[in-house]
């Protein structure tokens, strides 16, 4: 049985796909995509909205392809599926927590999943350099826990 991780955001257009597509990346890169769903949504998504321009293009820049990506909105099904819900910020957090009370045990920021600090920031219409050190920001995390994806992915 494969574990599933959901990131969430505020709109599934900028910071929760990049962590998504990112770690499907390494994940494949460490042959272990079969073995985990991630997934992404947002707090106040639209759903079916692209990806941004952004986004997309600091993906493009290492490789990886956000295949089409629609916006998706959390709901209580994609709450129920994840066995890891990891917020981009702890905003997000504490509102996922006031949601979807039952998913507590679950529920993270994506630096204290990783045991790093603080919030990823929210490069939404700013410049590619904004995005793009948010995608830095999101690809350290990741690194710093990645034994934790990993052991998840091999059902640890």
């Amino acid at each position: 049985m494969s574990a599933t991780v959901l990131f969430v955001c505020t709109g599934n257009t900028c910071r929760s796909p990049i962590a998504q597509f990112i770690l499907q990346n390494k994940l494949a890169a460490a042959g272990l995509a079969k073995k985990m769903t991630i997934l992404s949504a947002g707090l106040a998504a639209l759903p079916g909205e692209s990806i941004s321009v952004g986004a997309q293009a600091v993906l493009a820049e290492r490789g990886i392809s956000a295949g089409g990506h629609q916006a998706s909105a959390i709901d209580q099904n994609l709450v129920e599926s994840a066995d890891v819900i990891i917020a981009m910020s702890r905003s997000h957090f504490l509102t996922l927590g006031g949601l979807y009370p039952s998913a507590k045990e679950k529920l993270h920021t994506l630096a204290e999943f990783c045991g790093k600090d603080g919030d990823i920031y929210d490069p939404y219409g700013g410049s590619l350099d904004e995005y793009e050190e948010c995608a830095r920001e999101i690809e350290d995390m990741l690194e710093a826990g990645r034994e934790k994806f990993n052991a998840l992915a091999k059902g640890a």
